[in-house]
């Protein structure tokens, strides 16, 4: 009886271990949105995956912009250091009002979207960072999104 049950468990750690590895490598890509701005335009889905400036009614979803440093220029560069200082982010966009940025989870490779507006008018950074694929990130995407802010204002 003790020799079925080590077996089952055994057979039970290599299953748990071969779907996390087909996970890894098939749904943590997700598909690429065709406009990033559009992100920032929808609120967050009632998903824990997501975090935004644009709508502070959803307080689960919500964090500050960010004021422009000297310029618009000085912002971006600001933005730009940081997310180059992550580690698996990777800049796709970059033009006169908007950055586009994806981060790439270490073990599982799942992709978020990550887009910072830059709102000359207002002199603030908008930004919004979602999961591409699921429902929980454990949370990364408001911790990521809080380490910018608190670095881009540390830097002020």
């Amino acid at each position: 009886m003790k020799l079925f049950i080590g077996k089952t468990y055994i057979i039970l750690i290599v299953g748990v271990i071969a779907m996390l590895f087909i996970l890894s490598y098939s749904s943590g890509k997700g598909s690429r949105p065709d406009n990033p701005m559009h992100l920032l335009q929808e609120p967050c889905p009632g998903t824990p995956n997501c975090i935004s400036t644009m709508y502070p009614e959803d307080s689960d979803h919500f964090l500050p912009p960010l004021p422009f440093k000297e310029n618009l220029e000085k912002s971006k560069e600001f933005i730009i250091k940081i997310i180059e200082n992550n580690s698996g982010a990777e800049i796709v966009e970059n033009n006169d009002t908007m950055i586009y940025a994806q981060f790439t989870i270490p073990i599982f490779r799942f992709i978020d979207d990550t887009v910072f507006l830059f709102d000359k008018e207002r002199k603030i950074i908008h930004f919004h960072s979602s999961s591409r694929i699921g429902t929980w990130d454990l949370g990364v995407n408001r911790r990521r999104m809080k380490k910018t802010s608190q670095h881009y204002l540390n830097s002020m």
